[in-house]
């Protein structure tokens, strides 16, 4: 057998086994790392309130948004909906996935918090900045829903405010998740 071709053929075996490993591997660990997650978001849902969150798809249309993943409602014993909280992925430097949870007090209208879940490829001490610098993601905290959807409707920056400088893409891509919840929010009627 000529040996460029014993060659190929050990090569693609060694490549499809190794496709089958990493495979394996991905759906091992898949669940593992949702879990995670989603340990991770309940336990930020809790830190907003220790009431009973339940998933809100069914209640809010967020099938046409691309970066709305999730909406899990909080409600009150009449059952009104107390809090709502956005689980979003946007995309910040380099093409690096930035996850928030932010939510609404629906009761007062404002911002209640902006919490990053997992940020990839961002900078550390400059991208990072979003989670490092304590006093970025507190700025959001209390800020009018309605005030901060009308003065962003069509412009998804926001002002120099709430840019860091230097992590610039990144902190944009946190501006653009709360503006984008902000407008779900008032699109579906929720500040009623």
């Amino acid at each position: 057998m000529n040996k460029g071709i014993k060659y190929s053929l050990i090569m693609i075996s060694f490549g499809v086994v190794i496709t089958f490993c990493l495979t394996l591997i991905n759906l091992l660990t898949f669940p593992i790392i949702e879990k995670r997650k989603m340990e991770k978001v309940q336990t930020y849902l809790n830190s907003v309130t220790d009431g009973d969150w339940k998933v809100g798809e069914h209640l809010i249309d967020i099938s046409e948004n691309n970066y709305i993943e999730e909406v899990y409602l909080c409600f009150n014993d009449d059952e009104n909906i107390d809090y709502i909280s956005f689980y979003t992925k946007t995309t910040g430097y380099s093409n690096g996935l930035i996850e928030a949870l932010i939510s609404i007090d629906n009761k007062s209208g404002k911002i209640f918090s902006v919490q990053i879940i997992n940020m990839e490829n961002q900078t550390k001490g400059i991208g990072s900045l979003i989670v490092d610098d304590k006093t970025y993601l507190e700025k959001f905290k209390g800020v009018d829903v309605l005030k901060y959807y009308k003065d962003n409707i069509n412009d998804y920056s926001s002002n120099d405010d709430d840019i860091i400088s230097g992590a610039t893409v990144t902190s944009k891509a946190v501006v653009f998740a709360v503006i984008n919840c902000c407008n779900i929010y008032f699109e579906e009627g929720l500040n009623k």
